[in-house]
C-alpha cells in the first residue's frame, strides 16, 4: 500500500538540511499531503515524481504537489527539503497567486527551476532566519507567514520565461486543472470543462494548447495514466477493478487506452513494476 505522508499536527512549516550520510527518509514511494520543495545543495542524485525520473543536481529546485507519487532513488550529498501546509500562505489573492505560480510549472513544464550562485545566497539566508524563527520557544507564526511568502516570492525570479508563453498566468488554465482533478472519471469532453470556463471548445482547446502544449482531451488522458500508474504499481486490485474506478465499463477498450498511449498493457506495467522495485 501507497504510504501518505502527513506533517505532525499542528506543524505548517519544516526545514530539513539533509546529508546523504543520513540515509533516505522513505526508500519505498510515497504520496505527500503536503507540498514540497527539494533544493539540491551539493552533489548529485536521483529521484522520480508520478513515475516519471529526474536528476538530483546542484542548484536545481523541484516543486512536489499534494497527491504525487515521490520516490527518492539516490540521496545527493546534501538538499533542503521544504514541507509545508498550504494553511500557511495567506489567503489573500496575492499570497495565494504566488504559491499558484510557484507549482504552476509543476503541470505545464519541468518540475523544476535552475539558481545562480547569488539566488542560493539569498534564498539560504532566508531559509536560515526561517530555521531559527521555528526553533524559537515564541515562534512568530505571523513572522513565519511573511518570511516563507518572501521565500517563495524570490523563487519566482528564477522561473524560466519562454516567448511561447504569457508572462502571467492564466487563472482559467489553473482552475481546468482542478476541474480535470475533480471530473477526469466522469467528463471527458472538452464541451464540459468549456462550459465551466464561460468558453467555447475551440478556444478551451487554444488556452491549452498554449499553457500546456496539450489539449483537453490530453490534459484527461494524462491525469488517466497518472492515476492508473498509481494503482496498478501500489495496490492489488485487478485492472478491471482499476478501469471501473477510472470510469472505463469495458476493461478491454480500457486495456487498449491504456496500450497505445504507453506502448505496454497494464498487467505488462504491473508486471515490470514489481520486477524493478523487487
Amino acid at each position: 500500500m501507497l504510504e501518505v505522508k502527513k506533517l505532525p499536527t499542528g506543524t505548517l512549516l519544516d526545514i530539513e538540511n539533509v546529508k546523504k550520510t543520513d540515509g533516505i527518509e522513505s526508500i519505498e514511494p510515497h504520496r505527500h499531503q503536503y507540498f514540497e520543495i527539494f533544493w539540491v545543495i551539493s552533489g548529485e542524485g536521483s529521484h522520480s515524481i508520478d513515475f516519471m525520473n529526474y536528476p538530483l543536481c546542484s542548484g536545481l529546485i523541484y516543486f512536489i504537489t499534494p497527491g504525487q507519487v515521490h520516490h527518492v532513488h539516490d540521496l545527493p550529498d546534501g538538499l533542503y527539503a521544504i514541507s509545508f501546509c498550504s494553511s500557511l500562505i495567506s489567503s489573500d489573492f496575492r499570497s495565494q497567486k504566488i504559491l499558484e505560480q510557484i507549482f504552476f510549472n509543476n503541470r505545464s513544464y519541468h518540475p523544476s527551476i535552475s539558481v545562480d550562485s547569488r539566488g542560493k545566497q539569498a534564498l539560504k539566508k532566508l531559509l536560515e532566519i526561517l530555521s531559527t524563527e521555528l526553533g524559537s520557544p515564541d515562534c512568530d507564526n505571523e513572522l513565519i507567514n511573511m518570511l516563507f511568502t518572501g521565500f517563495l516570492r524570490y523563487l519566482m525570479r528564477y522561473q524560466p520565461v519562454r516567448d511561447d508563453i504569457p508572462k502571467a498566468n492564466d487563472e482559467r488554465m489553473t482552475f481546468l486543472l482542478s476541474l480535470i482533478d475533480s471530473h477526469y472519471t466522469d467528463r471527458r469532453n472538452a464541451d464540459f470543462y468549456a462550459d465551466k470556463l464561460s468558453l467555447g471548445s475551440k478556444r478551451v482547446n487554444e488556452l491549452s494548447q498554449k499553457y500546456f502544449s496539450k489539449t483537453v482531451t490530453q490534459l484527461i488522458h494524462e491525469k488517466i495514466l497518472v492515476e492508473a500508474r498509481r494503482q496498478l504499481a501500489f495496490t492489488t486490485r485487478t485492472v478491471k477493478a482499476i478501469s471501473y474506478d477510472l470510469g472505463y465499463q469495458d476493461v478491454a477498450y480500457f486495456s487498449r487506452f491504456y496500450k497505445k498511449a504507453t506502448g505496454e498493457s497494464p498487467q505488462d506495467f504491473r508486471h515490470n513494476w514489481f520486477r524493478s522495485s523487487g
